[in-house]
Formats: C-alpha cells, structure tokens, sequence
C-alpha cells in the first residue's frame, strides 16, 4: 500500500531521463586536459554526478513520502496533507527538506546505486583497497593529482552519527584524554582477551599507569570507533593488549591496504565523498598522520565534516576538517582545524611537520567481537 500512489510509468520516465542527465556528465568535453589538469577535472566531474545523483534520490524520497501522507490518516501534528488544505504546503516544505536530508545522508543508497550503475567510482579511486606492486598513490593521482577542493556546503549540518554519541560518553574536556591524564578500564573498556594456559592476556589499561605522561590521540580516536561498533586493530604490549601508535596505522595505511583488513584506506578519494562517509551512519572516518622526525610521536582524529583535502601527487597535502582529538590537555571538538604536510605551513590552528597523512574509513563490525589483533601475542 505504501507505493500505491506512485505512478510506476512515471517513475521509469523520471529514471530514464535522469539516467541520461547523468550520462551526458560523463561525457568528455571537446578539449582533454592531460596530466593535473585532467587529473583535477575528472573528480569533478564525479563531485556533479554524485550531486545530480543525490538531487535524484531526493526526488523520489519526495514521492515516497508523498504516498504516504496520502495513505495516512487525516490530522496530526503539521495538519492534512489534502491538496488545498492550509497546512499542505507546511508539509510540503517539511518533506521536501526531509527528503533533502535523507538523500544527503547516503543512508537510502540510492545515490550510490546510480553512481555504480554508471560506471563511477563513486569518488574513491577505481583500485582503492586491494594491494598491487604500485600503491594506491598511482590511481590517486589519476584523480585528484594537484586538487585544491573546498565543499563548505556539503554537509554543512553536523550529522548524528554512531561516533557522536559515542563521544559524548567518552568524558571529553575533562582531562584524563590529556598527556598527564590518567585512564582507567572505564575509559579503554575492551574487554578483549586471549586465553594461555599459564595466564589471561587483558587489554592493557591498568598495568600501563592508565597511560599517565604519555599521549592518548590513538587511545582516544580508536576507543571511539570501538565504541561505534567500527573494527579496531590490537597490537601487542609488554602486558598484554593495546591499541597502536598513530605512526604504526599511518605506516600501515601508506600502500592502500589495512592489514586484517580492519579498514579501507580512502586516501585519494574525492572531498565530497570522504564528507559524505564522515557523516553517515554507516561508516566514520579516521585521520592519522606519521611524524617527519624520527622517535616522534605521529597523530590520530576523528573527522565529523572536511572542509578541503589538498592533493600533490596523490598525497594528502593539506586536510581542514571539524574534528575530535586528544591534546595535551585532554580531549576536544575542533573547527576548521587544519593538518599540513611538512614544508606546508598556514591554516587555522594548524598542525604541521607530518611526514604522511592518510585517511581511513572505519568499518563496521562483522562480528560480535570489534578487535582486531595485528599478531598473537606471546
């Protein structure tokens, strides 16, 4: 009953035109740039095409919702939705930004069946996350070499997302996520394990002094996806288990591949497609950057909206972004926070010095169990 006011000839009119709408982006134009040029032209063409592809999703979340006022009894909070009814264009417009919200979200999928029906590589380079003699830098580079993009309009409401909620529970502000904080299981609340027949390995919190002088941006970072239900690697500690160091995932995440496979490297993906990521309820994004200096500490966040992503030959350049990360003195949401290779200086509270900066979108559990462990633990 719930379609049963959608005309499904006008529908199929509604995809065939589209469909060619969207075909007709594709095409090359008359002139083919070569090199950064082409590279730059070719992701945004993809930014159009996901744009008229979500304008799409939109449009027939409207005629859904629209069946279903039709459907649904007289009366209710913003009144009936009868044509020529004084509260039909209330509804009208509440729907219509409702439909822009859903479609926005990625969450209906429509979108993104558009874009595989295409062909398109819905933003992520075509050889994204499978290992190959030459890293995913090469087909990053074929998309987004030398790309300066701002998309301060996508997004621009902050998402209700899995990793929000689950911040808001992780005691942000307070200090103890700062480098003379002091944590306790209640705060690194794994409860994995691994059996051996002399003892029980425990993830490590308590034997490690809570991790009291030390950094916590990995801790922080990594607990919150572990906490949204997102897959999380383990390494080994001297005691037991331990999340691992932002210089070790970034190390990890520089050919393309995750070892275990605990997340995809999305590095050389479209701005507009690491945003859409970031805020939908699927999935989260992980920024994690390798120190220049050698014994110095890297750095890890979680990316709630980019701003800009700036690429130089595949590699991240320059990333603005609103965020979580542990500081020195304890963890915080930030605004157009800004992470600069090294010999890239400017942005607004900046950081700088990274030798690589990668960016990964975290996965959703696919099992009972969210750790993963890198080795066994002797």
């Amino acid at each position: 009953m719930l379609h049963a006011n959608i005309d499904p000839q006008v529908v199929s009119q509604h995809v065939d035109s589209t469909l060619k709408a969207l075909k007709a982006q594709q095409q090359p134009s008359g002139s083919q740039g070569t090199g950064q040029n082409q590279g730059a032209g070719q992701t945004h063409d993809e930014t159009k095409l996901r744009q008229a592809a979500q304008k799409f999703e939109a449009m027939m979340l409207r005629e859904l919702l629209k069946s279903m006022r039709q459907t649904a009894p007289k009366g209710g909070l913003l009144g009936d939705a009868s044509s020529g009814s004084p509260s039909s264009m209330v509804l009208q417009m509440f729907d219509d930004s409702l439909a822009d919200q859903l479609a926005r979200s990625g969450d209906a999928g429509m979108a993104d069946l558009i874009m595989k029906s295409l062909g398109a590589s819905d933003g992520f380079p075509a050889t994204m996350g499978h290992k190959q003699p030459n890293p995913v830098r090469s087909a990053s580079e074929q998309s987004t070499s030398g790309q300066s993009t701002h998309i301060d309009s996508l997004g621009s409401a902050k998402a209700d997302t899995n990793i929000q909620r689950a911040i808001e529970s992780m005691h942000v502000g307070d200090g103890r996520w700062g480098k003379q904080g002091q944590l306790t299981r209640e705060d690194l609340a794994s409860s994995f394990q691994e059996s051996h027949p002399s003892k029980t390995n425990h993830f490590n919190v308590d034997e490690a002094s809570g991790y009291e002088g030390h950094y916590k941006c990995n801790l922080f970072a990594l607990e919150a996806a572990r906490r949204s239900g997102y897959q999380v690697p383990l390494v080994q500690r001297a005691r037991g288990w331990g999340f691992p160091s932002a210089n070790r995932v970034t190390q990890d995440a520089s050919d393309g591949t995750l070892d275990r496979n605990w997340g995809r490297v999305v590095t050389g993906a479209s701005p507009a497609a690491v945003n859409d990521l970031a805020q939908s309820q699927r999935s989260g994004i992980l920024l994690t950057g390798s120190a220049e200096q050698s014994g110095r500490a890297g750095h890890m966040a979680i990316i709630e909206k980019i701003h800009r992503i700036d690429y130089e030959n595949g590699a991240v350049k320059r990333v603005v972004f609103d965020g979580w990360e542990a500081r020195t003195q304890g963890a915080q949401h930030l605004t157009q926070r800004t992470w600069n290779l090294d010999g890239n200086p400017g942005g607004h509270m900046a950081r700088g010095n990274f030798k690589d900066i990668q960016l990964i979108e975290l996965t959703t559990r696919n099992s009972q169990q969210s750790e993963i462990p890198l080795s066994k633990l002797k």
